[in-house]
Order: structure tokens, then C-alpha cells, then sequence
């Protein structure tokens, strides 16, 4: 039996397939991968399952999980602690796996009520597996390709996420330009009386609605899109923490570097300085 693949390990797994790890920060990418398997069958069992979430994506063929057929076009959800258990019911299946966990992914997928569903976002979920395991296929990710991952990996759960929990949620072009908006124009701090002035909803609903699609307030999205911005400026300039901090349109910082370390688990200028060595 020949079984083509590529999977990824983070620093915390980085050798043992069937260890599981359960993250406490907001989310985590504990592995991902791809596998073709050129005959069937192909069985693969975890009695107790795993401390993560598992994502499973069957891109084409088919597939036994938990004893439902799964065809292409579809995804499969484990959760925590859940039985896993799937067989390649046909030759040239193809599969994309996610294993993440944190904060955020206990709050939106455990009270999801199904396991099996039409693929979300199946392009974004592909690319970002191929991708990741492309550039970072090695034994251990460093910090700093960890943080890169996690940007991508929260865009594609959120929506993946979103779609779970509000299947019959239409999409929302306000709630997207005023995303669109901070994307565009990070360093202008609006409130959230303005963001809602911009979408012509009313305060709290603008907020709820930004929060369910994004999982994140709209202030804290902000944040994040922020210190997304200021990884490029460490990378790629010169600039002095003040700087990029005033660059960013945040006055003091000392401020900006209280955020940067609480997201990042280092300071901005720890992080330049570990990127030079790199």
C-alpha cells in the first residue's frame, strides 16, 4: 500500500502522530496535512480520540468516518475527547486534515449539533494546508512561523466557524465593508459608534453582528489587524518602536508594546532581534 502525504507538526507535537494537545490560548494550529492514498482500503483508528479539534476536508473520493459515508465535497468535524475512526473506501481518495484548538475554538464548535457537512470555503481550506506544509515543513516551527500560520488559520476557522453556527445567515454586506474598512485604514481609530454609523445599524447590533462573524469585537479585530501590520514594519524597516507605534496610530508606546507581548508572547523589539538572527 502506498500512502503519498505531507503533514505538519507544530512545536508543541512535533513527533508523534497520535499525541494530542489541547491549547489554552485563543487558537492554535496543532497540525495540518494532506494525504493521497492510491488503494484502499486505508484505516486509521484513535480510540480515545484526540484534546483537539480535528477538521477533516475529503477533497475527492471516499471516505468511512464514524461509520457515515462521506463523499467528496464534504467535511467532517471531530470534537475533543470524540472516537475517531475513518477508512478510504476508494482508491485515489484525497483528504485535507486540520487539528486546532483554543478559546475561540470552544466557543464557537461546541455546540455544534452535526459532524457531517458540505464543504465551507474548501479553496481557502486547501491552499491554506499546502501551503503551510509547503513553506514550513519542518521537525519544529519557530515562533515566528507560528504567528504567521495563526493569522491564516483565524480568517479560515472564523468562517468555517460562522457558517456552523449561522447556517441560515445571509450573508451581511455591511458587516464586510466595514471590515473591509479597517483592513484598508488600520491606523484610524473609530469607535464603535462610527463603525455602526458606517454599516446604518444601530450600536449594539453592529456589534453583535461584527462579533458573530469575526469572533472578535470590533475594536479588538482592529488590534489584531494592527499588530499584523506592525510584524511587516519590524520585518522590513528600520523604524524605531515609537515609530511604527505612531505609524500605527497608537500615541504611547509603551502601550503598543503591552499589546504586541499579551498577543505574541514577545516584545516587538525581541521579535526584530530574533527575525535579524534568523
Amino acid at each position: 500500500m502506498s500512502i503519498t502525504y505531507s503533514t505538519l507538526h507544530n512545536s508543541v507535537n512535533p513527533y508523534d502522530d497520535s499525541s494530542d494537545f489541547l491549547s489554552e490560548e485563543y487558537l492554535s494550529m496543532n497540525r495540518c496535512g494532506w494525504s493521497d492514498y492510491d488503494t484502499s482500503p486505508h484505516y486509521t483508528e484513535r480510540p480515545k480520540g484526540r484534546s483537539d479539534y480535528t477538521l477533516l476536508y475529503i477533497k475527492s473520493g471516499t471516505a468511512i468516518i464514524s461509520d457515515k459515508e462521506v463523499t467528496e465535497g464534504n467535511m467532517y468535524l471531530y470534537h475533543p475527547g470524540e472516537k475517531q475512526s475513518y477508512t478510504m473506501k476508494t482508491k485515489g481518495t484525497k483528504m485535507y486534515w486540520i487539528h486546532f484548538s483554543g478559546n475561540l475554538a470552544q466557543r464557537i464548535f461546541e455546540n455544534i449539533p452535526y459532524s457531517l457537512f458540505s464543504a465551507i470555503h474548501p479553496e481557502e481550506f486547501e491552499t491554506f494546508c499546502l501551503n503551510t506544509t509547503k513553506r514550513y515543513f519542518t521537525p519544529r516551527l519557530d515562533e515566528l512561523t507560528e504567528m504567521e500560520t495563526a493569522g491564516e488559520l483565524l480568517s479560515l476557522i472564523s468562517k468555517i466557524g460562522f457558517s456552523l453556527k449561522y447556517p441560515n445567515h445571509s450573508f451581511d454586506k455591511r458587516i464586510d465593508n466595514v471590515i473591509s474598512y479597517i483592513h484598508e485604514n488600520p491606523a484610524k481609530n473609530l469607535t464603535n459608534d462610527e463603525y455602526a454609523k458606517m454599516s446604518g445599524l444601530s450600536k449594539a447590533h453592529f456589534i453583535h453582528k461584527f462579533t458573530s462573524k469575526t469572533g472578535l469585537s470590533p475594536q479588538k479585530y482592529r488590534t489584531y489587524i494592527l499588530l499584523d501590520k506592525s510584524i511587516s514594519l519590524l520585518e522590513e524597516t528600520d523604524m524605531m518602536i515609537y515609530e511604527i507605534a505612531d505609524m500605527l496610530g497608537i500615541e504611547d508606546s509603551l502601550y503598543f508594546c503591552r499589546l504586541f507581548k499579551k498577543r505574541f508572547k514577545i516584545s516587538p523589539s525581541q521579535y526584530r532581534k530574533r527575525f535579524l538572527n534568523n
